[in-house]
């Protein structure tokens, strides 16, 4: 993968978890960090993270993104579970040089009607379901120095530099934690 494609992924993923932690902030909302950790004995009375994630009109096409894999949507659904998402704003997605399902590397190798077709299609599914897959940490709370993976398999971690958090790898400062 082009490193300053992988670059861009890496801060649209951080651009669009700090608008989604703007969001909740602001809407009142139950951050998404701590979701895991509301106990009941009701369970209506449990906020899920899917609910939260569709309701927050700024990530509402990352949102939708999701649903299209029931696999995923059960996991955000779960609130037994507990997990960190770094939504991609609709801002951040629009901006994109190309679309979540598409990889440059299909097209230099297959050419340019690669998703034509219901093999196009299944490749386009598959893409697209690992793009909602990078954005998404099985664990919350996320400690200093510990490395994760998202459910795609990428992993990170982070630490603090100058008062500031820099997520690795790309030196990406973190502008806002919602704890």
């Amino acid at each position: 993968m082009d490193p300053n494609f992988k670059m861009y992924l890496i801060l649209t993923r951080l651009i669009l978890a700090f608008s989604l932690i703007k969001t909740v902030i602001c809407s009142s909302q139950i951050p998404i960090v701590e979701l895991n950790r509301i106990s009941s004995t009701d369970p209506s009375d449990l906020v899920m993270l899917s609910d939260t994630l569709g309701i927050t009109r700024v990530v509402s096409g990352f949102a939708g993104m999701t649903r299209n894999f029931p696999h995923i949507t059960s996991k955000l659904g779960n609130g037994r579970t507990q997990k960190t998402i770094l939504a991609p704003s609709n801002e951040a997605i629009a901006a994109m040089p190309r679309k979540a399902w598409e990889n440059p590397d299909e097209y230099s190798t297959l050419g340019s009607e690669v998703y034509e077709g219901e093999e196009g299609k299944e490749r386009a599914d598959q893409n697209l379901q690992k793009f909602v897959e990078s954005h998404i940490i099985p664990l919350s709370p996320w400690a200093d120095n510990v490395k994760v993976k998202t459910l795609a398999g990428t992993e990170y971690w982070w630490h603090m530099k100058d008062g500031h958090r820099i997520i690795q790898p790309g030196d990406i400062k973190v502008l806002e934690v919602v704890k």
